[in-house]
């Protein structure tokens, strides 16, 4: 820049024209220098606008309550930080551009917002210099003691044996004012600006703030890293300072202070770590979200460094809103040589906001009306369930588990630190071509935040998380896996069974507890893995073998069973009806590209209307009243005590204390569907005829073979086994909980009747006792 501005002067402009030089060369530096000049004015007066607005700005009327009132700086809020800095209690001053727009409305500075945009780091140059010049001497109630800088500026060491300069009032004359400053400066974007992808970021906006989405897949250690080197020559006992504001630097290896030069005595000086400042450093990768990924394309990733206090404020599989300075990366030597006229690009981070329930997509915000007004409609769930893949004939039990899912329950965290899950997880096991794929597809593509993986192509590093080697510093770092970046979303695991034991196994904890405990590398910590568990498998044999229990046919341990809240059992049956609406609905997809409306008996929705639905839902909190709950705890009763009365080789399923748990949780996500902040009867009634539901697709085998005769000889046989009270009598209430469970409520009553009719038994004139005839 100085070489330009000579190039502006009338010594050159003179120069050029006695040389003989064409005349639109000399017009073009006339030019040239004429925008110098502006630029020059333009910038003195924004330098006068920064200290102008720190000093006199005010928090607007609106939110004066969220500050407490200063008993000397009022409701100045930039002079109240910088009071907080001298005091020792802050080591940031974050600069919010919404204040900066509204300062402008009263004191208007001509491109100061959209320059500061398009320059970042001048600007900030600009903010520092105003807070180290607007700095208030400390309170006596400062904190903590003074820093190491701050001693060496008001001693006289900083200019001991200089000779060269003149003494000053201020004793921190000659240092850097990097080195003068104990805070940092950081930029809060405007609230108007909206995200965008990391693939759209262009080479216009080179050093100047751009706002992404992203999902951070890995987190480095914080490292010191020097910011300015001071120096000691052991001749004249100079200071000398260095700043750096690259990756690398070269050290000084002679002393410039004319006595040194004059004599020759010139040597490299020592570097004083006392006096050099050393800031905080991380570097993490980020990934762009996976709604944002063009189909077919790979998820673009791109590095970022957070300098001073913004380190430690990420965790690998955070979904954040990061605005930050796009800027290459200054190589020398030899990395100049290897990445020649393609540099190394990265953010360097300036704010970072946690988005808990994943990025909200552009078009979402103007679809609230319509969830809104969509709520009130009685038969809103079906038809969400029903627009799940409606290319997908049947499964309408298995649909509305998977909207469940996308919902999901309400967290409960104690104060002693216990924690209970509010995410579902869903098993789908069947026959192949039964489109369990495709369902977990479509829910990827539902969910605001979703991953998904195949069983035998994950590894249980990949499902958790991997120690991986920093290259440069050869020191390790965590990259999550598939569950941490699913974090608050659904993790989809495709071909469930196919995948290794000890693999598996390390999915327990985190379909549980919600977290995964890494002890390796050194490093051990615990992080985050709030996702919703969506597995599909096939039977043990690759088809469903009706001659096997349903536990054998699955082949999982019973841990990781009685994990999953729902276990829905697809068989590939061959029955005529069913065959023929399923070729015919396959026929309408082949002849029209998609299903009509004219083949549907609904109004299918949109995965965006269907995502700000689900988003909106998981904003209520729904509990469930006392009165219910003595509901609630005699059906799981009931439960435990009709699997204890059950064969052990047919048994359905495992009932644990997690199924009690589990009921609770659909209830909630029913509940949330249409946004109430209560569970009714109906709302636990709907959860546990879906999960009867699934308890009768995974106990098919029973009675999926089972027609006329052989179907009423086994409900004969399963009452007989029921116990007989001493009046030979049987409760009816009883025989349907039990038997009407296994086998449908359709065949017991056709047995009933056909026993009934040969003088076998009879029903009580209430038809509440089931009286054996002696």
């Amino acid at each position: 820049q100085d070489s330009l501005s000579f190039l502006h002067t009338p010594r050159a402009m003179a120069a050029a024209g006695d040389r003989g030089l064409p005349s639109g060369v000399v017009v073009a530096l006339g030019r040239a220098r004429a925008v110098a000049e502006k630029k020059s004015k333009l910038y003195g007066e924004h330098k006068l606008f920064a200290e102008l607005f720190l000093q006199d700005f005010e928090v607007p009327s609106r939110k004066q309550r969220q500050l407490d009132y200063h008993r000397r700086y009022g409701h100045r809020n930039y002079m109240i930080a910088l009071q907080n800095v001298a005091n020792r209690k802050s080591k940031m001053v974050e600069i919010d551009l919404d204040d900066v727009e509204h300062f402008l409305t009263e004191h208007p500075a001509p491109e100061f917002l959209s320059q500061l945009q398009e320059n970042v780091q001048t600007y900030k140059d600009f903010f520092v210099e105003a807070c180290v010049k607007l700095m208030p001497a400390p309170d006596s109630d400062a904190v903590g003691a003074e820093s190491v800088h701050d001693i060496y500026a008001r001693s006289d060491l900083i200019h001991e044996g200089d000779t060269s300069t003149t003494p000053s009032d201020d004793p921190r004359e000659g240092m850097p004012i990097a080195n003068k400053c104990r805070f940092d400066v950081y930029f809060k974007p405007l609230s108007t600006d909206k995200p965008q992808s990391l693939r759209t970021i262009s080479a216009s906006q080179i050093g100047g703030l751009v706002t992404v989405d992203c999902v951070v897949t890995r987190v480095g250690p914080v490292r010191p890293k020097l910011a300015v080197a001071a120096y000691k020559c052991d001749k004249c006992q100079r200071k000398l300072w260095q700043v750096i504001t690259g990756s690398s630097y070269m050290p000084l290896n002679e002393c410039a202070t004319p006595s040194c030069v004059k004599n020759k005595l010139s040597k490299a000086p020592m570097l004083t770590l006392k006096l050099s400042k050393l800031v905080k450093c991380q570097e993490a990768i980020v990934q762009e979200p996976s709604h944002q990924v063009p189909k077919g394309n790979v998820p673009i990733t791109r590095k970022v460094v957070m300098v001073g206090e913004i380190v430690r404020s990420i965790l690998p599989g955070d979904a954040i809103t990061l605005t930050g300075v796009w800027q290459p990366k200054s190589n020398e030597g030899y990395e100049a040589v290897v990445t020649g006229t393609m540099p190394e690009m990265f953010i360097a981070a300036q704010h970072i906001r946690q988005c808990k329930q994943g990025h909200v997509g552009a078009d979402e915000g103007k679809l609230q009306d319509e969830v809104l007004k969509a709520h009130r409609d009685p038969n809103i769930y079906e038809r969400l369930a029903k627009s799940i893949a409606p290319e997908i004939y049947g499964h309408e039990d298995a649909k509305k588990a998977l909207l469940l899912l996308l919902v999901g329950g309400t967290p409960i965290s104690r104060q002693d630190g216990m924690k209970i899950r509010g995410d579902l997880h869903v098993l789908l096991m069947g026959d192949p071509g039964v489109a369990k794929s495709q369902l977990l597809r479509q829910v990827c593509q539902i969910a605001p935040r979703a991953v998904f993986t195949t069983g035998k192509g994950t590894s249980g590093v990949g499902l958790t998380a991997a120690v991986v080697r920093d290259p440069v510093t050869q020191e390790v770092t965590l990259e999550g896996g598939a569950l941490v970046m699913a974090d608050r979303g659904v993790c989809c695991i495709d071909e469930f069974d196919k995948m290794d034991e000890n693999d598996r196994t390390a999915i327990h904890e985190v379909m549980e507890q919600q977290t995964i405990s890494i002890a390796k590398g050194g490093i051990t910590t615990v992080l985050n893995a709030r996702a919703s568990v969506l597995a599909a498998a096939n039977p043990a044999y690759g088809r469903y073998n009706t001659d096997l229990s349903p536990v054998a046919n699955m082949n999982l341990p019973e841990s990781l069973l009685s994990r999953f809240d729902l276990q829905f059992l697809m068989l590939d049956k061959a029955e005529p009806e069913h065959d023929m609406q399923l070729a015919h609905h396959i026929g309408a997809v082949h002849r029209d590209g998609a299903v009509t409306r004219r083949e549907l008996d609904f109004d299918p929705v949109s995965a965006e209307f269907m995502r700000a639905y689900v988003r909106k839902a998981k904003t209520y909190n729904p509990v469930v009243p006392p009165e219910l709950a003595t509901e609630v705890v005699a059906q799981y009763a009931n439960l435990r005590t009709t699997e204890r009365d059950t064969d052990a080789d047919s048994r359905k399923s495992y009932t644990t204390p997690r199924m009690l748990l589990a009921m609770l949780r659909m209830s909630q996500a029913i509940a949330r569907l249409q946004f109430k902040d209560h569970v009714e009867r109906g709302d636990f009634l709907e959860a546990m005829r879906l999960m009867q539901a699934s308890k009768e697709t995974v106990y098919r085998d029973v009675t999926g073979d089972m027609t006329g005769e052989n179907l009423v000889a086994a409900v004969y046989d399963e009452i007989r086994k029921l116990h007989v009270d001493q009046d030979g009598s049987l409760d009816m209430l009883d025989i349907e909980k039990r038997v009407g469970t296994k086998f449908g409520n359709e065949a017991l009553h056709a047995t009933l009747a056909e026993y009934q009719e040969i003088g076998v038994w009879r029903l009580s004139p209430d038809r509440k006792r089931l009286i054996f005839e002696q």
